[in-house]
């Protein structure tokens, strides 16, 4: 027994180092039986080259959940040694108040060394961020069975001016989810898919000022938590929710909102294009995004434009096509096994974070900037652009009492 047990710790240990040690060519401790995957990104021409060996590219072993990071050198290329397996490139680096980002899913390693080219864009950080997102449902403990009808959003103003919410739209993006049949390949638009959302307002109606947060509720604008305790509370003055029972009459994901919800923040439906009755926000792996139209310029307007709303090919459903600098921020979510495909282009989510699966009552949360928050005195998350890098999945809703 006692040699069962020094086996078993010296097991876990082996396993424990082994997820800490770097794996760069320098220090690899696979060197016997590796492979050398040469990374080329594809810089814009307008990015500093005296910047290039500054940015660092992130690794993730997709089967092992495993992630390194890696310098780049002079030129701003990379090379490192791997054990064979399937991997994740994605980059993001800050500079100038923008944002260098790119990613390439599914680069194999298999008994020879690989080069691979990755695309690279520049875009700037928002100033409304999503802070954190809720879709995967919970459990009706101490009830048998799962649920999935509370679901929400929350922004947060990372900025020091006041952010007004008036005219914000909010959606989520076509293929459902992320191991979906992926048709697009025009990576200028975002491919909004059911409905849009629009906060109302005069313009100056709901101010949001530095540091504070805004719920939107996606599903459920009511007390869950009453019935299961894993839950959350969504019937709460302040919260924006998506409900229109005229084009969403499915009660089980839209009730009729709680006694404190006001009509003022309750969304309206710009347009819908889809034919669920209940708003398709994945429970799995949703891209999500918000965005306002420029000055002098509608959401109602632009919808009249011709292109504006084109059919999805080789389907019934229809598509609104966002451009993408009319977009505010958006999050992409992975299914942490499948065969992902990125739907948001890369200046809008340079890469993707990973969802572990439903009904655990998790959500995918943005990390706080420490050090920016201690100069400006409220809290700044982190924005680069990189949901990879500035995201990560939270066992439990912020919401949750």
């Amino acid at each position: 027994i006692l040699k069962m047990k020094r086996f078993f710790y010296i097991f876990i240990l082996s396993v424990f180092l082994s997820a800490c040690l770097d794996t760069g060519p320098d220090n690899n401790p696979y060197r016997d039986y590796t492979h050398t995957l040469t990374v080329c990104p594809e810089y814009p021409s307008d990015f500093p080259s005296e910047d290039k060996s500054l940015v660092t590219l992130m690794i993730t072993d997709r089967n092992r959940s495993t992630t390194y990071t890696c310098k780049a050198d002079e030129n701003g290329n990379f090379k490192v040694s791997l054990p064979d397996g399937s991997y994740r490139l994605s980059i993001s680096y800050k500079y100038n108040e923008k944002v260098l980002g790119g990613l390439l899913d599914r680069v194999i390693l298999s008994g020879k060394d690989n080069n691979v080219k990755l695309g690279l864009a520049i875009s700037v950080s928002g100033s409304i961020v999503f802070k954190e997102l809720y879709f995967g449902g919970c459990t009706k403990y101490p009830l048998q069975g799962t649920y999935q009808s509370d679901s929400y959003v929350i922004l947060h103003n990372n900025t020091s001016e006041i952010q007004y919410l008036d005219s914000l739209c909010f959606g989520t993006c076509d293929p459902y989810r992320s191991i979906a049949t992926n048709v697009w390949n025009n990576t200028d638009y975002a491919h909004a898919a059911q409905a849009i959302w629009q906060i109302g307002g005069n313009g100056s109606t709901f101010p949001l000022k530095p540091g504070e947060d805004a719920v939107i509720v996606v599903y459920g604008a009511i007390n869950h938590q009453s019935m299961y305790p894993q839950s959350v509370d969504l019937n709460k003055s302040d919260y924006f929710v998506c409900y229109n029972s005229s084009f969403f009459p499915n009660t089980n994901y839209h009730p009729t909102p709680g006694n404190n919800i006001k009509q003022d923040h309750i969304l309206n439906v710009v347009i819908k294009i889809g034919k669920a009755n209940a708003f398709t926000f994945s429970y799995k792996s949703p891209a999500t995004i918000i965005f306002k139209c420029p000055n002098g310029t509608t959401i109602q307007d632009y919808l009249q434009q011709e292109g504006s709303v084109i059919q999805k090919p080789g389907f019934s459903d229809k598509i609104v096509l966002v451009p993408n600098e009319w977009i505010i921020d958006g999050v992409e979510v992975f299914e942490k096994s499948g065969k992902n495909t990125k739907r948001l282009d890369s200046k809008v989510d340079a890469s993707a974070i990973d969802f572990s699966g439903p009904f655990y009552g998790h959500t995918i949360y943005r990390k706080t900037d420490e050090n920016s928050s201690t100069i400006y005195g409220f809290e700044v998350l982190q924005d680069t652009n990189n949901s990879a890098d500035d995201m990560y999945e939270r066992e439990i809703q912020s919401l949750h009492n």
